[in-house]
């Protein structure tokens, strides 16, 4: 028992001795070569040179929208589709919150702020061509971009975004700058002359009346130093009178100019069945659609272009009569008259000069 104590003993003094005398060991580093030394510090240098230039575009993207005006004396917040599903801006806060594309006012020789955000993830910006305004492209939700800009004269600029189709589609409003006079404009009178009425049919047997209508998008005279972009059947508000007899067999066709915007058609309540014919009628530019009906009851109708949205058309002049006579006439008058009401309502105050 004790030889084998005294022989751990013994092996635990060998091993502190040997710990004691055994030399220090240096981890092992390499050392570069001259060369590699260069390539290194011209590594750091391109490095740093990169980040200042970076840091200088950052300056320069602020810069760019954010001139050193001061103060702005109006703010305004648009956003983009503000949740309606359209391309538009919607207001955020103040008289605008809610309103569509809404006109934003500011008096010369102040300084504008608009910020636009981002709603709907679609690419938007924000441009003023007159004014030199141009917000950042924003593509991510709830992204921003703020400019800061200052008018000078009286006059009214278009706002819009310059993404291809989005300005066509709907997404424009107007920045007016105090209170800009439009210059009086001019253009011919678009009102059917009341006399201007069909003979009486009288006593003649059913037979077959051909009808041609054409489409016209024209400017008329709205007021005095005013015009108005009309849509209207054969040129004239209202359209033509259309007069025929109870048997007689109609033979409608209506062609669209070809310098008309949009598609028209024909809705004419003396036609029995659903659209009174506004199904066979939708016509492009430059197009002509054709049908027939029988006139089965006497009356007086109106009929009116019946293409989305349809108010719109109605509203700006596309309507007139048709007639229908019964068997054997009406009883003779000393002078008939055709005569029709519209309202138009406009966005300028009565009064305002310009188109």
């Amino acid at each position: 028992m004790y030889s084998r104590k005294l022989f751990l003993v013994v092996i635990g003094i060998i091993a502190l001795v040997l710990a004691g005398c055994a030399p220090e060991v240096t981890p092992w580093v390499p050392t570069a070569t001259p060369q590699e030394v260069e390539l290194e510090e011209a590594h750091a240098d391109d490095q740093a040179t990169a980040e200042g230039e970076e840091h200088d575009d950052d300056r320069a993207n602020v810069d760019e929208h954010s001139e050193d005006l001061g103060e702005p004396d109006v703010r305004y917040t648009l956003i983009t589709g503000g949740g309606t599903g359209q391309l538009i801006y919607v207001g955020v806060g103040g008289d605008i919150d809610g309103v569509e594309n809404p006109l934003l006012t500011a008096e010369p020789g102040e300084v504008v702020e608009i910020t636009l955000i981002n709603g709907d993830k679609i690419e938007h910006d924000l441009v003023i061509d007159e004014l030199g305004v141009h917000t950042d492209h924003l593509q991510d939700l709830d992204s921003q971009s703020t400019v800061t800009f200052k008018v000078e004269e009286e006059a009214e600029f278009e706002y819009y975004c310059s993404v291809p189709g989005h300005r066509q589609a709907g997404m424009f409003g107007t920045l007016r700058v105090g209170e800009p006079q439009s210059a009086a404009a001019t253009a011919p009178s678009i009102v059917l002359d009341p006399a201007e009425v069909p003979a009486p049919i009288g006593t003649r047997p059913p037979t077959t009346v051909d009808v041609a209508l054409t489409a016209q998008e024209v400017v008329g005279q709205l007021a005095d130093g005013t015009t108005y972009e009309y849509f209207t059947f054969n040129g004239t508000v209202p359209g033509p009178m259309i007069r025929v007899r109870v048997g007689d067999t109609v033979n409608l066709s209506l062609t669209n100019d070809t310098s008309s915007a949009l598609s028209h058609s024909i809705d004419l309540h003396a036609v029995n069945g659903p659209g009174g014919g506004a199904v066979y009628t939708q016509t492009a530019p430059g197009d002509t659609h054709a049908f027939s009906f029988k006139a089965l009851n006497p009356g007086v109708y109106v009929y009116h272009c019946a293409t989305p949205s349809v108010p719109h058309h109605i509203a700006s002049g596309m309507y007139g009569l048709i007639v229908v006579e019964p068997e054997g006439g009406l009883p003779p008058v000393d002078k008939e008259f055709y005569v029709m009401q519209g309202e138009i309502y406009t966005e300028q105050p009565f009064g305002t000069l310009g188109q």
